[in-house]
């Protein structure tokens, strides 16, 4: 009846326009209805998983987190040409650090190999005093007992002289 009442007051493009304004409400209206079902059904979803306060935590700071930075995006203004320098000389400072950082660390390997050379060169010479000082104590010994026998040849050699 609201049709028929419709097309006796209207011509037939403006009934035109008014059927299609209306079928476009429609769609939209069931577009509408199954997005809020969507929601509906992934908001229970969610709702049926256990909890745990540390998760809840976790999620309202992130929550937080977002709104913030959403806030923050909103009052920002597009960078200006001065901000854009200030990144690229932070740029290229950074880039400054890294191969300063990547010469340390060269000079580090460096320095931790002389270190083990010069550590290595320490053992040897401890190794070789060593040696050096049982060698020594060795060939005194032997002196001692050939002392002592050159002592008793002497002894043995003046006796029999003064027979």
């Amino acid at each position: 009846m609201f049709w028929s009442t419709l097309s006796y007051c209207m011509t037939r493009p403006s009934l035109r326009l008014v059927h299609s304004s209306h079928t476009n409400t429609k769609q939209a209206h069931n577009v509408l209805v199954h997005t809020q079902l969507l929601h509906d059904k992934t908001k229970s979803m969610r709702d049926a998983k256990p909890k745990s306060d540390r998760i809840l935590k976790t999620r309202q700071e992130i929550q937080l987190e977002v709104d913030k930075l959403k806030r923050n995006l909103l009052h920002q203004q597009p960078v200006a040409e001065v901000e854009t320098q200030l990144i690229e000389q932070c740029v290229e400072q950074e880039q400054k650090l890294m191969r300063q950082s990547h010469r340390h660390r060269e000079e580090l390997h460096t320095l931790r190999c002389l270190t083990q050379i010069k550590a290595d060169e320490r053992e040897q010479k401890s190794r070789d005093r060593h040696r050096a000082e049982q060698r020594y104590n060795r060939i005194k010994q032997e002196l001692r007992g050939k002392s002592l026998v050159i002592h008793e040849l002497k002894k043995q050699n003046q006796e029999v002289q003064s027979r």
